[in-house]
């Protein structure tokens, strides 16, 4: 699964969501032409969270219903500079309704959750990279 964490973390620096040291880009939005925006936010709150050095961030694709914006789908992830991995923390979607995170109540892992996370954040990435997202940052979140 490690192969995997390393490929999001290879995605995340070549979408620029990441720089070069692996730090989470600050509060912006990645704007390609056609598809929904990517937002993209430090989660400074959640550092340390999962592996004590880590740094937190989310992104997400935002529509409007009623006049709400909602979510789909948003994902906490965790960058582990020192292994070159991104972990999923979070998963949230709008339609249907759907929340999930990889740490149970006591803190710890579950590993059932956290490779089905893995691979659809591999698909989003791989999907943001082909709608051409990482070209244009706006700063600013939604």
């Amino acid at each position: 699964m490690k192969d995997l964490h390393k490929q999001c973390y290879e995605k995340c620096i070549q979408l620029g969501i990441l720089n070069s040291d692996g730090k989470p880009r600050p509060y912006s939005r990645s704007i390609s032409t056609g598809y929904m925006d990517l937002c993209v936010e430090p989660l400074e709150l959640f550092d340390g969270v999962m592996f004590g050095d880590d740094q937190a961030f989310s992104m997400a694709h935002y529509f409007e219903q009623n006049g709400d914006l909602c979510c789909d789908p948003s994902m906490e992830l965790v960058v582990v500079k020192r292994q070159q991995i991104v972990v999923p923390y979070t998963f949230q979607q709008s339609m249907p309704p759907v929340y999930d995170r990889v740490l149970d109540a006591e803190g710890k892992i579950v590993s059932k959750k956290l490779l089905p996370l893995t691979k659809f954040l591999v698909l989003w990435l791989n999907n943001l990279v082909s709608q051409g997202h990482g070209s244009f940052w706006q700063k600013g979140s939604v």
